[in-house]
């Protein structure tokens, strides 16, 4: 096992652990995005879609940024 490696097992546990939380958040929230009125409130309200908008666009600056960072300045592997 090299420096920055978890065993397999670990790793596979970590992922079905957060696999498993992602199931389980969206079992808990389904009553509440399959309710109609939240449809109504963000299809028919403006300001509702413009963050929602926004917050998309923010979040895709900052992958982009995160990307071109990554190609311009690559991290330095010593030998």
């Amino acid at each position: 096992m090299n420096a920055g490696h978890m065993p397999a097992w670990l790793e596979w546990s970590v992922l079905i652990i957060a696999v498993g939380s992602g199931v389980l958040f969206v079992y808990m929230m389904w009553p509440y995005i399959a309710h109609k009125e939240w449809k109504e409130k963000f299809y028919d309200n403006k300001v509702a879609w413009a963050l929602i908008v926004v917050s998309i666009l923010a979040f895709i600056f900052i992958i982009a940024m995160g990307a071109w960072v990554d190609a311009f300045f690559p991290v330095e592997t010593y030998k």
